[in-house]
């Protein structure tokens, strides 16, 4: 597994599901072949060696994403659970 120590991902990017997937799969290097779905994303996220795992995850806009977006919200932050506690951080 190849770590960083810290990856930003600015939620600005984004302005549906289809978009999330495309900006994950790019910020953290997934196949595209299978990540058009969560589960696909959390599996590819700990076992592919290819992937870019960082140590500390700062999300910015989270509040305008989530008011625009609940829905996916609700989808990405529980997403974001299967990181290490206190390793996500959201502005």
């Amino acid at each position: 597994m190849s770590g960083v120590n810290e990856l930003v991902l600015d939620l600005s990017q984004v302005d549906s599901e289809n978009t999330i997937f495309d900006f994950l799969i790019k910020q953290f290097n997934f196949p595209d072949l299978y990540c058009r779905n969560w589960e696909g994303m959390e599996e590819h996220l700990f076992y592919d060696p290819m992937c870019r795992v960082p140590n500390m995850l700062i999300v910015l806009n989270t509040d305008v994403f989530k008011s625009s977006y609940p829905v996916v919200f609700v989808k990405l932050y529980s997403w974001f659970q299967c990181f290490p506690e206190g390793s996500v951080v959201y502005r």
